[in-house]
């Protein structure tokens, strides 16, 4: 009986918080000016990597949860100290990092670039 009253106040509080909010979009606005839509493709290369990498890391913990279960009588690998995964694991992450900063650092400049003003203020001296 506890259990159908907490399930009954959560969903109370699911639709109330639904009600008291605005539209929900999962993903950032498409932007007008170009680097605003060279920002939106790089927001959303990097969302599709995330998902991809999350996606890889799930069905390996699925597939690692169903085939080395104990009742299967799966003995744990030796892995500690082992210096050829330990480098794989530490450079695949280092590598998709580099992958990303790159053109987030080229859009950064695209953004804070003075060369070519659209107004000049001067100071009146």
């Amino acid at each position: 009986m506890l259990r159908l009253v907490t399930y009954i106040v959560s969903l109370g509080f699911v639709f109330a918080a639904k009600t008291g909010r605005a539209a929900y979009t999962l993903k950032m606005p498409y932007g007008v000016t170009p680097i605003s839509q060279r920002i939106y493709h790089l927001h959303m290369a990097a969302f599709y990597v995330s998902c991809a990498m999350g996606a890889i890391v799930f069905i390996i913990l699925i597939y690692s949860l169903f085939r080395l279960r104990k009742s299967r009588g799966a003995q744990p690998a030796k892995v500690h100290g082992n210096l050829v995964v330990e480098m794989i694991w530490t450079t695949i992450p280092f590598l998709i990092l580099i992958g990303l900063a790159i053109p987030a650092t080229k859009r950064l400049s695209d953004i804070h670039d003075t060369t070519r003003p659209d107004i000049t203020i001067n100071s009146g001296n």
